[in-house]
């Protein structure tokens, strides 16, 4: 399993992750791959974050440590993974690098990793807006 953000000025980091995500490791990422990617993007202030219901996304200890960050996290509607722009980036990686063929775990790893480095603005900004479209504030 693999963790990543985009905004519209480009992805953010990566994280891979290793077996079932709870709060503890949700927040290690957070802390160390969110952070880093809006320092990377200079979105220090007016960005919102947005995460599906998953457990780990909604447990005491996450919300705490937004509140903490004082960042402000949307709310998601159950049951709509269709909706979240970053889903629909994932697709379009898992294609990229189905036509690579990556054949052991290291291979796979550098695939994502060069399949997102080159992911196009563009395709972030049909996303971003696509999603503007669908959710309503």
């Amino acid at each position: 399993m693999v963790w990543g953000c985009f905004c519209w000025s480009g992805v953010g980091l990566l994280w891979k992750v290793s077996g079932n995500l709870k709060t503890n490791s949700y927040i290690d990422i957070l802390e160390n791959a969110l952070i880093p990617s809006v320092d990377l993007h200079s979105l220090h202030s007016d960005w919102t974050f947005q995460q599906d219901n998953a457990p780990c996304h909604k447990s005491k200890g996450t919300k705490q440590w937004f509140g903490e960050q004082k960042i402000e996290v949307m709310n998601w509607p159950a049951q709509s993974p269709d909706l979240n722009p970053i889903e629909n980036l994932w697709d379009h990686i898992s294609l990229r690098i189905q036509e690579k063929s990556p054949s052991n775990h290291s291979k796979l790893w550098n695939a994502i990793l060069s399949t997102w480095d080159s992911i196009d603005i563009n395709r972030l900004h049909t996303l971003i807006e696509s999603c503007r479209k669908d959710v309503k504030p």
